[in-house]
């Protein structure tokens, strides 16, 4: 896959860098609710919450740095698809519940141990998710060449 550079930064510099920013906030929000939980089932899953937040937040600038690849364009996707947005429009929330799903798997783990990168689902459970996606996303499939 080949990603045109050119148009992602005619486009879309302006969405990367209020997700750089969005992504630092939740970060220290985050951090926060970490501080304030003894639950070690919780603190998990806030480091894992963190870990993503980061990966997310790393993607966004490595776009902006103009050192990319269509991995990194994906971040706030693959996030949304293992973590959620919110209960009213959220596409992944079905099959993050369906337990026969790899996204209740991801789910279920990610509360017990440390989570993968973000970029490393992307090649491995949830490829078929994202190059799906890359396919068929609008704003994706214009940017990114098979």
């Amino acid at each position: 896959m080949r990603v045109n550079k050119e148009l992602v930064h005619t486009e879309y510099t302006d969405y990367f860098k209020a997700e750089y920013m969005k992504c630092g906030q939740k970060i220290e929000e985050t951090k926060k609710q970490l501080l304030e939980n003894r639950d070690q089932t919780r603190v998990t899953v806030i480091q894992n919450k963190i870990a993503h937040l980061t990966d997310r937040q790393n993607s966004a600038k490595a776009v902006l740095d103009n050192n990319f690849d269509v991995y990194d364009l994906l971040a706030a996707d693959v996030y949304t698809m293992i973590w959620g947005n919110s209960a009213d429009d959220d596409a992944y929330r079905s099959m993050r519940e369906d337990p026969n799903t790899i996204l209740y798997k991801i789910r279920e783990l990610k509360r017990v141990e440390p989570v993968k990168h973000l970029r490393e689902y992307c090649t491995t459970e949830l490829a078929e998710y994202t190059n799906n996606y890359i396919r068929n996303d609008y704003d994706i499939s214009r940017v990114v060449e098979w």
